[in-house]
């Protein structure tokens, strides 16, 4: 679930395989990601590529803004939750599609990847 500073909510493709949203596309309600999620995993079965994987809506940077992914609402579990951007306008994710994603954007990848060291 992708929840705006209004309270508003969309929901989103989520994997707890790889912890995190799997494409980019945003849904006004569960069913219709769950719907998503489950053609997602035909296609992935079937071909090998992903129903999710859409091209971004001419736009949607300019109407991003803030908002909080919370992967385990389906289980009622709010504690974990990452900070992202999002367009409800578009009904797209922007920003970080998951923990890595975040780590990365304030590390600058030191976190994920410390820097060589030399070798004498």
């Amino acid at each position: 679930m992708v929840r705006f500073a209004d309270g508003a909510k969309l929901f989103g493709v989520y994997c707890n395989t790889t912890d995190l949203i799997v494409g980019r596309e945003l849904f006004d309600t569960a069913d219709l990601a769950q719907a998503a999620r489950d053609a997602h995993e035909e296609a992935i079965k079937g071909r090998g590529i992903s129903v999710l994987q859409g091209q971004a809506p001419s736009g949607v940077e300019a109407s991003a803004e803030p908002a909080v992914v919370y992967p385990n609402w389906q289980y009622d579990d709010l504690r974990f939750e990452f900070r992202t951007r999002a367009s409800r306008r578009h009904r797209w994710l922007t920003g970080s599609k998951g923990l890595d994603d975040v780590v990365r954007e304030q590390s600058d990848g030191w976190f994920i990847e410390p820097p060589p060291t030399s070798v004498e």
